[in-house]
């Protein structure tokens, strides 16, 4: 039982973690000159919801997904 709540955590966090990516792609797409730092705190939510994710996959036991820096984004269709 406890492998199985590990493992929802980490989906959890991983679906928080694709909807941060989701609003950073709106975000760009929507700044203008002068919004520097909306893009810089967005970037930054996308990053500890990485890390979040990537601490969740650990206690998960899923090692390779735990290691966020490697990590690409990858542009939605």
């Amino acid at each position: 039982m406890a492998a199985r709540a590990a493992l929802n955590t980490w989906l959890g966090k991983l679906d928080t973690y694709a909807k941060e990516l989701y609003t950073m792609h709106s975000v760009i797409q929507n700044l203008k000159p002068g919004m520097e730092l909306l893009h810089a705190v967005s970037a930054n939510i996308v990053k500890d919801s990485a890390e979040e994710a990537g601490a969740a996959a650990k206690k998960a036991g899923l090692h390779s997904c735990a290691h966020v820096k490697r990590w690409e984004y990858l542009v939605p269709d």
